[in-house]
Formats: structure tokens, sequence, C-alpha cells
């Protein structure tokens, strides 16, 4: 055979063979390779460039290692590279491994750290309060310490208690999610301070009194400190009732006062007896106190007879007889 004929066969068998198609495979140069969570693929810590596609592909799509837990690195050993490479049919040396070292990956991630749930958790203790930030100090039990999740969309949904008004020590957990998939949950514990005034008897309050400007004081003090729903606005006060005896010097709670009645018992009132378009009106009397919205017992004084019907007004009651007819 002439030697220009059998270098051409050389040439067709060396194009036609994986071992010594054109095929280029350079380590990444960097420091650091980041790389996705799951299997290490060689695609993504070399560049790899071929004639034969096919080879390309399988090169690329050619599993290495795997990746280390998101955040922190791992040295992929140059001879783990070129055994996986072999297995995989490619000469090492000749595709370009032959002086290659040692590689460094990290896998992708997202650092969640204990100051960003703090900050987070501010923001909701200052919405939820309505006093201003500056008489608000937020303190942190046992901070969570700094952790990685994968790399992706993150979004770190805080999930306070709907009726959690955050004074004194609190409870708050945190849903870490990556691209929508929850990934954590983590929990803050914060102690809340408020500095308000509160509301104080200046005096001994029998059940039933209606409380004045002159009944209480307000005082300066740790609201994470004083009993549950201690008064701090005067309007919450003066007017109301007393629903239980209110000792001197006693902070005044919520749940210690109401509203008066706009209607007493044995308080002569309106009745206003409504059937379908009728409405009749007669006089009456109270048989028990009533709020707006209450039900109480009344007596008419046309009839003597006694029935129920609802407080819609000071010394006024309605009485609804179902089954009218309407036009």
């Amino acid at each position: 055979m002439r030697p220009r004929a059998m270098l051409a066969v050389l040439l067709i068998l060396a194009v036609a063979s994986p071992s010594f198609a054109v095929t280029i495979v350079q380590l990444r140069s960097s420091e650091q390779v980041k790389v996705s969570t799951g299997e290490v693929t060689l695609g993504e810590i070399a560049v790899v460039s071929s004639d034969n596609k096919d080879a390309e592909t399988k090169l690329r799509d050619l599993r290495v290692t795997l990746a280390p837990p998101p955040g922190q690195s791992r040295v992929i050993d140059i001879d783990l590279i070129r055994i996986a490479v072999r297995t995989a049919g490619f000469d090492p040396d000749y595709i370009g491994l032959r002086d290659a070292s040692d590689i460094t990956i990290v896998t992708a991630a997202n650092a969640v750290t204990g100051q960003q749930l703090l900050e987070m958790a501010r923001n909701i203790v200052y919405e939820r309060l309505s006093f201003p930030p500056e008489s608000i100090t937020i303190e942190h039990n046992n901070l969570p310490p700094d952790f990685y999740v994968p790399g992706g969309a993150l979004t770190i949904t805080p999930e306070p208690p709907p009726n959690e008004d955050f004074i004194g020590l609190s409870f708050l957990p945190f849903a870490v999610a990556v691209d929508g998939k929850l990934c954590r949950r983590v929990s803050l514990n914060i102690t809340v301070r408020v500095n308000a005034l509160v509301a104080v008897a200046n005096r001994s309050v029998r059940r039933g009194e209606t409380l004045s400007a002159a009944d209480f004081r307000l005082v300066d003090r740790d609201l994470s400190t004083q009993p549950t729903g201690a008064i701090t606005k005067p309007e919450t006060v003066i007017g109301k009732r007393a629903k239980v005896a209110i000792a001197g010097d006693q902070v005044i709670c919520e749940r210690m006062v109401e509203e008066p009645p706009l209607i007493r018992a044995q308080d002569t009132i309106l009745i206003q007896v409504v059937c379908g378009d009728v409405v009749v009106s007669a006089p009456g009397v109270a048989l028990q106190d009533g709020r707006l919205g209450d039900e109480i017992r009344v007596v008419s004084s046309l009839g003597r007879k006694t029935i129920t019907g609802t407080v819609v007004d000071k010394g006024a009651v309605m009485v609804v007889i179902p089954g009218g007819a309407r036009q």
C-alpha cells in the first residue's frame, strides 16, 4: 500500500476511535469550583470539547463524586477523576489530564444567619405592637447558629402565633424554603420589653362603680413585668364600669373593666315591636342591665307581659316578631 493511502487509513481510524478522537478536558482553574447539590459531573468541574459530540456529551455527564453538604468544600483527587474518565472508555493522558492537579469544589448554598432571623423578628414585633420603636427593647435567648441550605430562590417565612403580642418571652418559628420546597424549620426565642405608661388605681374601687379620671394615674412601667392586658390608654378606663373590685395601687387590666350598660334594671324604656313592616312603640320597664346588642327581659306597660328584646340604643329595646308580611 502506498504511503499516502496508509496515512489516510490511519487518519480515518484515529477519528473513528473514541480513544483518539480530538477531545479536550481542561479542569477549571479557579481556587474553588462551585457545584450544585447531588452528584458532581465532569462538566461542572471541567471544560469539555470534542469533535465527537457523543463523546463530548458522555464526558460532560460523567459522574465523578458526590457534592459536599451546602456551603462546604471538598478536594477531588485527580486520580479519582482519571479513574472515572478511563472507566468511561477514554485515555485521561490523551485528553488533557496528564499533568492536571487536584481540584477543590464547594456546593452552592444560601447562608441563613441568626442575625438575619433576629432582624425579621424585630420587624414583626414593631408591626404587632402599637408603641414607638424607641420604647421597645428586643433581646434574644440562644440565637440559632448560622446554617446553610441549597442554592436557589431562598424564602424565609415567619410563622408567628396569630394572637401573640410578643410582650415578654416569646417563641417565633420560621420556615426556610428554596425554590418553594421546605428545607428546614428553625425557632427564635426572644424577650420583648416595652416601657409604657400603665393605669394604676388611686383608690379601692367597688365592683359596678364607674371609673373617672380621678380614680387612676399613669405610671411608667415595663409591660413585660406587668399583668397581661395592663391598660395603657386613659380612654380605656374613663367612663368604664368595674367588673371586679380593684384595690388601691393595683394595675388596672382590660379584663377588670367593661362598657357601662346603656340600660339599667328598673329603667323606664321604649319598647319597639317590629312585625314585618309594622313598628309599634310602647313604654316599658327593664328587668336587667344591658349593653348594646344584649338581649334582656323587659315588661311592657301596656300588657304587663314579660318579653325579651335587644338593646339597640340608650333606653331603647327592639322586639322582633317573626312572620310579619313585608311589602
